[in-house]
């Protein structure tokens, strides 16, 4: 370990071994500026030349691409890409972005931050912003068929990490046979199938009274899914009988908490 000691002899540049400095210092009162480029659409597709600290790109007006530099070249480079706007998508794309190839910034204000070690680019920070959102209240009669499950909505989600919530709402006004099941889920089979359902994880049952005006609300909080490419999820009901049942409303939303 070398000590410096006041008063030594200055340090010259046969004197450092090659490899010994690892980081630069600034001396007092340097300024280091950082570079901050904009895109639009008519840079698409853009790659960064590593010069760039942050990168803000418009995507109003169309689809952006954001390739990251070689990684093997990069080590020690680091750079943010965060989209402006609320339209179209953002992608970044890189050789090894943690054993993925593209990242995508939808909402307006997702932001990613990634840094090479010259064999992946790691994310050092990411911010989402995306809800979507499938919803109603129009109180029409129940849609499906005694005893088999359907579809209230569905979402298609883009790749990324989201927490999923659900609810919905049948309402009685006197039930033939007394008590009925009442079933809601959510999962990526359509139509009349339970598969994918699991109890207490993205499924939950109950039972409706016979009583009119009943309404049995049930809902579902935090499933946490990661979806690796385009995936449509499915708010899924099931109540065994049709007969005096009205749907007061559902609500399905994803909010993507990592890219």
């Amino acid at each position: 370990m070398n000590i410096f000691k006041p008063n030594s002899p200055a340090v010259n540049t046969d004197s450092i071994v090659d490899g010994a400095v690892t980081r630069a210092k600034l001396a007092a009162g340097a300024v280091a500026t950082n570079n901050v480029v904009s895109l639009t659409v008519a840079d698409t597709p853009y790659t960064i030349d590593k010069t760039e600290d942050l990168i803000l790109v418009n995507a109003d007006a169309g689809n952006v691409t954001v390739n990251l530099p070689t990684v093997g070249t990069s080590a020690g480079y680091k750079v943010t890409i965060k989209k402006l706007g609320t339209l179209n998508t953002v992608t970044v794309s890189g050789s090894s972005i943690e054993a993925l190839t593209d990242k995508y910034l939808v909402a307006a204000y997702d932001s990613i931050t990634v840094m090479s070690n010259g064999t992946v680019w790691y994310i050092v920070n990411e911010q989402s912003n995306l809800i979507q959102l499938s919803e109603d209240s129009s109180g029409v009669a129940w849609p499906f068929t005694g005893g088999q499950y359907g579809d209230h909505t569905s979402l298609t989600l883009i790749p990324g990490t989201y927490s999923i919530s659900a609810s919905a709402s049948p309402s009685s006004s006197g039930l033939p046979g007394g008590i009925r099941v009442h079933r809601m889920g959510v999962t990526t089979t359509s139509g009349n199938s339970g598969t994918g359902l699991s109890i207490s994880k993205n499924y939950l049952s109950d039972s409706i009274p016979n009583a009119s005006g009943y309404i049995l609300s049930l809902y579902l909080s935090d499933y946490i899914v990661t979806v690796t490419s385009n995936t449509t999820y499915y708010l899924k009901g099931y109540v065994d009988a049709t007969t005096n049942i009205n749907r007061s409303g559902y609500l399905l939303q994803a909010k993507r908490i990592k890219l």
